[in-house]
């Protein structure tokens, strides 16, 4: 697939990479039918930002400078 590609995490994924991503409420907007978890819980699951602030997609980390995403993600 022409598609596919590795690219290396070049920013520290230190002490931002925990950060509360919920509403200021503190709901979940985008939460269906599930539970929020705990920090730091789930400490692979990573996102990839346009921006500081607006996600653009999942991702998981596969190693300590590799996030792993699905293809559609990778902009053109």
């Amino acid at each position: 697939d022409s598609s596919a590609g590795r690219w290396p995490c070049t920013q520290d994924l230190g002490p931002g990479a925990g950060e509360n991503t919920r509403a200021s409420d503190g709901t979940s907007s985008r939460l269906v039918n599930g539970t929020d978890c705990e920090r730091p819980s789930q400490p692979w699951q990573g996102a990839l930002l346009l921006g500081p602030s607006k996600l653009y997609c999942g991702a998981v980390l596969v190693d300590s400078q590799w996030l792993l995403t699905a293809a559609h993600c990778r902009k053109q």
